[in-house]
């Protein structure tokens, strides 16, 4: 890799579509979820629109942490999602996609995504 390379990937960070994304879906999410008047998740909901704007601003000083924020943050959604709408709404189905994020993290620190990947 060259410098300029490197110079591109700390300027803008690999994960960082995927937090985009993410924050994406929670403000679609919401929109739903004020739509149904769902009062429990659509609290929750900004919540987590939140903290995925906290994790974009720190994702490029902090890249693994805001990233394991985010994917906790999103496991915790789900988790509360299916259990708070029921099974007919599908949210149990993301968790797959969750479990493939976690366990393929290129990153040094692998460890907390792999807990977090069997949780």
């Amino acid at each position: 890799m060259n410098e300029e390379a490197a110079v591109n990937l700390r300027k803008y960070p690999l994960y960082y579509p995927l937090v985009v994304g993410a924050l994406l879906v929670h403000i679609v999410c919401e929109v739903f979820f004020l739509y149904w008047n769902i009062s429990f998740m659509k609290f929750y909901n900004l919540f987590s629109i939140g903290i995925f704007l906290i994790s974009l601003k720190y994702i490029h000083r902090y890249q693994w942490q805001s990233v394991f924020v985010a994917l906790l943050e999103a496991t915790v959604f789900v988790m509360l999602s299916t259990l708070t709408l029921g099974w007919d709404f599908g949210f149990q189905n993301w968790i797959f996609a969750l479990l493939v994020v976690e366990i393929t993290m290129p990153l040094r620190e692998r460890k907390p995504f792999y807990v977090l990947g069997f949780l």
